[in-house]
């Protein structure tokens, strides 16, 4: 997945290490709970996803450049909005990354009509 801030792109991964670094973030006691836990985390929480998945992207190279100079550019080029879209993505490819659009159509439908059979709600619903 590529983020384009200003006149750069970062390529973030949509890898399970991303979801190991997420659970990490959030304390998470298993995978599962960690995905869960997108939809609630705060805007410091997304910035440190979102580091987490270049740093298993593009910042597995060299030329990366540190957490803090990441965070800083989101900061200084990114709104509220911006960060939630690129937060959104990134959770649609840690979900559905390796399915076809077929497949992914169908796990959605699928997530929908778990939430709207049983009326709770649902992290990736929200996500999604």
């Amino acid at each position: 997945m590529k983020l384009h801030v200003k006149d750069k792109d970062y390529e973030l991964s949509t890898s399970l290490r991303v979801v190991y670094a997420l659970r990490d973030i959030t304390h998470a006691k298993n995978l599962q709970e960690a995905i869960n836990s997108i939809s609630s985390l705060d805007l410091d929480g997304q910035l440190e996803l979102l580091y987490a998945a270049y740093k298993a992207g593009d910042g597995r190279n060299e030329n990366a450049i540190s957490k803090q100079t990441f965070i800083d550019e989101m900061l200084d080029s990114l709104g509220i909005f911006a960060i939630t879209n690129a937060i959104n993505s990134l959770t649609d490819g840690l979900l559905y990354s390796g399915l076809t659009p077929e497949e992914i159509a169908s796990k959605k439908m699928a997530v929908e009509a778990a939430v709207a059979a049983t009326g709770a709600t649902s992290s990736a619903a929200a996500i999604n």
